[in-house]
């Protein structure tokens, strides 16, 4: 084990020990959580498996997202450590997906692109298209933010020919209605309306109504 991988597991045996005592205080995490919580923590106690920690790590991770940014990171990391120090290289890309999320959930744009860019680059090695053109979107989404609109048509028109030779409906979707908002933002109406319609008429197929409304709006 090289040195790297070294410190990370001795910074994941840390932060784990210091997140549990938090987690099972009284007047801490458990006496907030519901029965569900608990059955994740007591799983994450019992098992021994590498990949079944790394995904209850990210269901906590979840639990935490909309209310507890810092809690919601530190699981997210802690699923980041396991992947690494196990060696699960597609996890890694989901752990720093994950933690690129967050990132822009909060609008620290530079952070979460730096995540999504390393997500991309072992996605890349792995030949994962599915995971490629999902961060190719989520990075596409960044830069739109971020008013980096050429960059974020790059990015569209990746993911976007991914999706499609993968038949991905949904991702397809998230694309037009992506790329309807560059062409809003530089008042081009007609290609803007053009690409929303896209998005409508496959989120209508999917059934997805919040999509729909999405579409809308």
């Amino acid at each position: 084990m090289d040195s790297k991988r070294k410190n990370n597991k001795y910074i994941y045996i840390s932060l784990i020990s210091e997140i549990f005592l938090l987690s099972f205080n009284p007047v801490g995490l458990l006496a907030q959580q519901n029965e569900y919580a608990d059955s994740l923590f007591n799983r994450l106690d019992e098992t021994n498996k590498p990949e079944e920690k790394f995904k209850i790590f990210l269901l906590i991770k979840d639990i935490y997202q909309d209310e507890d940014f810092e809690k919601a990171m530190q699981y997210a990391r802690l699923a980041l450590m396991e992947a690494q120090n196990s060696d699960l290289m597609k996890e890694e890309a989901e752990a720093y997906f994950n933690i690129g999320y967050l990132f822009e959930d909060e609008e620290d744009y530079n952070k979460a692109t730096e995540n999504y860019r390393k997500a991309y680059d072992i996605y890349s090695d792995l030949d994962d298209d599915k995971g490629i053109a999902d961060i190719s979107f989520n990075l596409a989404d960044v830069y739109k933010k971020k008013g980096y609109y050429q960059l974020s048509m790059e990015k569209c028109l990746e993911g976007i020919s991914i999706y499609e030779d993968l038949n991905d409906s949904e991702g397809m979707s998230n694309v037009y209605n992506c790329m309807g908002s560059l062409y809003k933002y530089q008042d081009n109406t007609a290609k803007s309306i053009e690409y929303y319609n896209k998005s409508l008429e496959l989120r209508k197929a999917l059934n997805d109504l919040d999509g729909v409304a999405l579409c809308y709006n």
